[in-house]
C-alpha cells in the first residue's frame, strides 16, 4: 500500500469518527440530557398600585413529556397557550423529547377571607328556665343567646339572691345555643357547666341575676 493510499485511509476515518461523535452529542443534547431541563424560577409578588389592572399570579409546575406529547397538544390539554409554554421553557420549535421536563404555569388561587362574626349582644342572653330546683343533684339553670353571631361567657356570672355566685369559664354561645349550668359537681362540657356545690342553690320563689363582666344585671328570672 503506498503512502498516500494509506493518508487518505486515516483521513476517512477521521471523517467518519468525527461525524459519528457529533450524531451522537447532538442526540444525547436534544433528549436525553437533564440539563436541557428548564429550572424553576422563584415568584415574586408585586403588590400593584391602586387601579392597575394586572395579570392573575401563577405557579410553574413541572410536566414530564409523555410518548407522543407535542407543544400544542400539551397546550392544549393542560389549557395553556402555546406561545406561553414556548416563551416560559425557552422553546424555538414545538417538538418535544419523550421524558423532557416543561413547566406549565398554573393560577394561584386567592386566599379566601373568613367572613367575619359579628360580635354577640349581650342584651340577648337570657335565663330560661331553672329545672328542679331544691334538688342538689338535678337542678340546673338554662341560659341561652337569642342574638347574631356569638358571645363569650367569659366573666359572666350566674348570682342567687344569698350572695351565691357562678363564675362563668371561657365558652363560647353562638346564635340560639344554650348552656346548662348544674349546681352539682361534674365535668364542664360545651353544652353542661358545673358549680360543683353539694347543697341546692335554687328554691321556688328566688331570683336569679345574670350579671355581665363589668357587673350590670343583664337579666333576671323569678323561680316559680
Amino acid at each position: 500500500m503506498s503512502r498516500r493510499r494509506v493518508v487518505l485511509y486515516l483521513l476517512l476515518n477521521i471523517i467518519v469518527s468525527a461525524t459519528t461523535v457529533s450524531v451522537v452529542l447532538w442526540v444525547w443534547q436534544r433528549y436525553f440530557n437533564p440539563m436541557n431541563v428548564t429550572p424553576m424560577l422563584p415568584i415574586t409578588v408585586v403588590s400593584p398600585p391602586p387601579g392597575t389592572v394586572t395579570a392573575t399570579p401563577f405557579a410553574l409546575v413541572p410536566y414530564q413529556v409523555q410518548p407522543g406529547d407535542d407543544l400544542s397538544g400539551v397546550a392544549q390539554r393542560l389549557g395553556v397557550e402555546v406561545e406561553t409554554l414556548r416563551a416560559i421553557n425557552n422553546l424555538t420549535e414545538d417538538t418535544l423529547g419523550v421524558g423532557q421536563t416543561i413547566y406549565v404555569p398554573v393560577p394561584l388561587q386567592p386566599t379566601e377571607t373568613p367572613t367575619p362574626v359579628p360580635p354577640g349582644d349581650p342584651a340577648a342572653l337570657h335565663i330560661v328556665s331553672v329545672v328542679a330546683a331544691g334538688d342538689a343533684q338535678h337542678e340546673y339553670v338554662q341560659v341561652q343567646y337569642t342574638g347574631e353571631g356569638e358571645i363569650s361567657l367569659l366573666g359572666w356570672q350566674l348570682q342567687a339572691e344569698q350572695g351565691l355566685a357562678y363564675h362563668f369559664p371561657e365558652l363560647l354561645l353562638h346564635s340560639n345555643g344554650a348552656v346548662r349550668i348544674h349546681t352539682a359537681p361534674g365535668v364542664d362540657t360545651v353544652v353542661d357547666l358545673f358549680w360543683g356545690q353539694d347543697v341546692p342553690v335554687w328554691a321556688s320563689g328566688v331570683q336569679v341575676l345574670l350579671v355581665t363582666p363589668d357587673g350590670t344585671v343583664a337579666d333576671t328570672y323569678r323561680i316559680p
